[in-house]
């Protein structure tokens, strides 16, 4: 979520109106602030990818710096999660939807 650092003083949403990385990377992008990058090349640098944000009214413009590693060369990055049990309940736990990398 790229929206993360963003504010607005009256207090309105912030959307993300545009994401946008020089060819032949690609990006995705979703309003709500979901950004996906798509490297063309081999790794092993970092790229900006252009962001614009608005409140509907204004609006702003900032920065998205990624770094790009090799595949294989990505660590494993697990995300804490909370799942709700009951006693005497079974319940199934699917822990790889929080993890990437790797």
């Amino acid at each position: 979520d790229v929206l993360g650092g963003w504010y607005d003083p009256d207090g309105d949403p912030m959307y993300l109106t545009r994401a946008s990385v020089a060819a032949p990377d690609a990006v995705s992008w979703k309003p709500e602030g979901r950004v996906v990058y798509t490297d063309a090349g081999a790794g092993g640098d970092t790229r900006t990818v252009a962001l614009q944000v608005s409140d509907g009214r204004e609006e702003g413009s900032g920065e998205l710096v990624v770094t790009v590693r090799r595949a294989g060369d990505v660590p494993l990055v697990a995300e804490g999660f909370v799942v709700q049990a009951s006693l005497g309940r079974e319940i199934t736990v699917e822990p790889l939807t929080h993890a990437r990398g790797g």
